[in-house]
């Protein structure tokens, strides 16, 4: 989480212009996916996934949401 917080430009850029900050980011991949739990309070509300690592979690990431929305 702090690789994406403090190096990665998509997550630097709206912190510097005070569009979010830093309590916003609530967690990593492994908190988004984890069984038994959700940060959304609301339907409403709308998660925002950055990796910050390499491409193999873009794809684990996609096929766990292929197979939730097949489930």
């Amino acid at each position: 989480m702090e690789t994406v917080i403090d190096r990665i430009g998509e997550i630097m850029q709206p912190i510097a212009a005070g569009a979010i900050d830093r309590s916003h980011i609530r967690g990593d991949l492994y908190d988004l996916v984890a069984a038994g739990t959700t940060s959304r309070q609301s339907d409403d509300q709308i998660t925002v996934f950055k990796n910050g690592g390499g491409a193999h979690l873009d794809l684990m990431m996609a096929s766990y949401v292929v197979d939730a929305v097949n489930a």
